[in-house]
């Protein structure tokens, strides 16, 4: 079965109107390569004022961000819960728990330093 035609508002056609320099068009279409989108896409989703396509490297970075505000969030709740002053050490713990579940998000080399520094391993 053949797919159904579509509306003449949502036919794309050729538009041969961009002028370029040899070096604007390799920025362009490295541009929309790093957005996983093709040329057409990413310059539509440019005029359109869309968000483009983050790279793996920022969506990692943008969980962690976000997994640390609903962390700090928690927190927030439990001491306010708390009829008497959390212990020091209790808090020192809980933030620490926090940025290591940022770093094991956004920077998980880092994780790998920790061990080591934990473990006693000699340090470069």
């Amino acid at each position: 079965m053949a797919r159904p035609r579509k509306a003449a508002d949502d036919m794309r056609t050729r538009w041969d109107a961009l002028y370029v320099t040899p070096a604007e068009r390799v920025e362009v279409t490295a541009a929309a390569q790093q957005a996983g989108q093709s040329v057409s896409q990413y310059l539509l989703s440019v005029h359109r004022g869309a968000p483009r396509n983050a790279s793996p490297e920022t969506v990692r970075v943008m969980q962690a961000v976000m997994m640390a505000e609903q962390h700090l969030a928690s927190l927030a709740r439990q001491i306010q819960r708390q009829e008497r002053a959390m212990d020091a050490l209790l808090l020192q713990a809980h933030l620490v728990a926090i940025e290591r579940a940022f770093r094991h998000v956004a920077m998980p080399w880092s994780l790998v330093l920790d061990d080591a520094r934990e473990s006693g391993a000699p340090q470069c």
